[in-house]
């Protein structure tokens, strides 16, 4: 398992990924998402870009909750659930998901 769940102060809970990192990755977990996850609805936002790096967003709807991928400045990427009754066992099997296809991935490059 190469993720972390973490909560901010609020309490609310998140999920921080250790072995995938940067805006490079939003390709494959789009991938991911959309073969693995076969969500209702799937979004990308680009939020910030410079020459640099770049802020971006997945947002994707499974069983009436949404969640969403958010590539950070700081290339860290994580995953929360953005609404619906917080179901953290749909949070994990998410990131596991996320976690276990993009490990395939990253063995291959």
């Amino acid at each position: 398992m190469a993720y972390r769940n973490l909560s901010d102060n609020t309490g609310r809970t998140f999920i921080m990924f250790s072995d995938i990192f940067g805006g490079g990755w939003s390709d494959d977990v789009l991938a991911v998402i959309k073969q693995h996850l076969q969500p209702h609805k799937v979004e990308e936002k680009l939020q910030t870009a410079s020459w640099h790096s770049s802020e971006s967003e997945i947002l994707f709807s499974l069983q009436q909750l949404e969640f969403r991928v958010h590539f950070n400045v700081d290339d860290s990427i994580s995953l929360e659930q953005v609404s619906g009754k917080p179901d953290h066992a749909e949070l994990t099997r998410c990131a596991d998901i996320i976690d276990r296809e993009t490990q395939k991935l990253n063995t291959t490059r």
